[in-house]
């Protein structure tokens, strides 16, 4: 495209920033905004001269642009999506321009940098994908690149989603059927299941992870050997790193996509990260009245039998009517066939009286203090589960080994009562906007957090019959 061209007798292109196989992107001024503010403006148009490949591109064009804008929209570190429009077969993107440099000029070949500054980074790109991973969407090009820190903060926006760009390789295929020519994605950055047109959320997580290993290691992804057998990445030999973050990498890049993290925010918990939601703040989950399985966590009372209260008031008003019978017995007038020669016994004092009381009473607390000691506490157990995910077919595609505590109640007459420990924390609720099979808008939206304190939970459920 030539430069000074106007498109929509708005956007004027004054530079080129990048050209490839996917489409072009350049930089253009705003004639309609007061200072002509900069802006990027992408360029897409499919390869295929089939007919039958633009409608489907128009359609695939209006489902990304919708996504875009909506990211957008969610977080500042992803660029606000302006203008959208179609030219005959040519589509166009305007989006915000981030002044800068992305970090390719910081993860030079040969330049190994510290893990601080590779956790930082990880920390950085995980929360912006994470706004993404929240709704559904998958970036597929995540490489230093595509990583521009902000002037301002420094925090690192994520650009170039690669999903739009699949509008360039369509193409028909046996009897009318379109599909695509190649995979979007950059060699090196890009896993497996991806290079095969299988993009997951997860395959986001070993282009990040990817990043981090460059960062440590200062090697190309292309440049490091692999495991024969597993075909998993070999590096941990380049890097001076420690175990913790090793092993988080090593699960990120995994060969095999249900090893690694599921998204964004689980490798933001596993590095010890907290995720702020982009949504409102959370409000208080609601108290149920009527919840039948849901049983709140039972404090150990203390097990007071009639016989052991009568055992500690008997010891309890023993020593008081010892203190009593002392105070009568010393009080009394001395025998006379005792020599009058002999001193006459003083009267107890009040200290002595005070003093059976108080052995009285220490006797009695100390009891009732072994008592409470003796008193049963609930029991805990551990019992293993496993967690199997499924796609829409049913089919289960991971397993996830899992331990819970589970209290054993005795409720008496031969009565247990089982319960689960549910352990607290923050939750998504709400369904993305692009889910597959989503029906209601006003039910499952918007996407909100909420944070649910610990709980128990029946293992069984309780019918109203028993």
């Amino acid at each position: 495209m030539q430069s000074r061209k106007v498109l929509k007798q708005r956007y004027k292109i004054i530079d080129s920033l990048g050209t490839g196989g996917f489409g072009d992107t350049y930089l253009a001024e705003d004639l309609d905004l007061p200072r002509n503010p900069k802006c990027v403006v992408k360029h897409l148009s499919p390869k295929s001269s089939d007919p039958a490949v633009l409608p489907v591109a128009q359609k695939l064009f209006e489902r990304e642009v919708e996504a875009l804008y909506e990211l957008g929209k969610d977080s500042d570190q992803i660029p606000k999506l302006f203008a959208h429009f179609q030219e005959g077969t040519e589509f166009y993107l305007v989006q915000e321009y981030i002044e800068g440099h992305d970090i390719s000029k910081e993860l030079r070949p040969g330049k190994k940098l510290s893990e601080s500054y590779t956790v930082a980074l990880l920390k950085g790109i995980l929360e912006a994908l994470a706004v993404a991973h929240q709704n559904n969407i998958i970036h597929r090009d995540i490489k230093p690149q595509n990583l521009m820190p902000q002037k301002s903060d420094k925090k690192i926006v994520l650009i170039d989603f690669g999903a739009v760009k699949e509008i360039s390789v369509l193409t028909t295929y046996q009897k009318g059927t379109t599909t695509f020519t190649l995979a979007v994605g950059t060699p090196g950055y890009m896993p497996s299941e991806q290079s095969n047109g299988q993009p997951k959320l997860s395959s986001d997580i070993y282009a990040v992870g990817m990043v981090g290993i460059k960062a440590l290691t200062g090697k190309d992804p292309h440049n490091l050997q692999k495991d024969s057998k597993t075909g998993n990445v070999i590096w941990r030999n380049e890097a001076q790193v420690s175990n913790r973050l090793a092993n988080i990498l090593d699960r990120m890049v995994h060969e095999y996509c249900p090893m690694r993290y599921e998204n964004a925010t689980a490798v933001l918990e596993a590095l010890g990260f907290t995720t702020s939601p982009p949504t409102p703040q959370p409000k208080p989950v609601p108290k149920v009245s009527q919840t039948k399985t849901v049983v709140a966590k039972p404090q150990p009372q203390p097990n007071k039998s009639r016989r052991q209260i009568l055992i500690l008031g008997g010891l309890a008003g023993s020593g008081f009517v010892a203190a009593i019978l002392t105070k009568y017995f010393w009080s009394r007038t001395p025998p006379e066939n005792i020599s009058t020669s002999q001193p006459t016994s003083e009267p107890p004092s009040p200290r002595l009286t005070l003093g059976g009381l108080a052995v009285g009473g220490f006797v009695a607390a100390m009891l009732t203090n072994m008592m409470r000691r003796r008193t049963p506490q609930p029991k805990f157990s551990i019992q293993t589960f496993t967690t199997v995910t499924v796609n829409r077919k049913g089919k289960i595609i991971s397993r996830r080994k899992g331990q819970a505590e589970v209290m054993r109640e005795n409720l008496g007459h031969g009565v247990f009562l089982e319960m689960v420990k549910i352990p607290g924390g923050r939750f998504l609720m709400g369904s993305p906007k692009r889910e597959a099979g989503r029906r209601d808008r006003h039910y499952e939206s918007p996407q909100h957090y909420v944070d649910v304190p610990e709980f128990f939970m029946g293992k069984y459920p309780v019918t109203r019959a028993q």
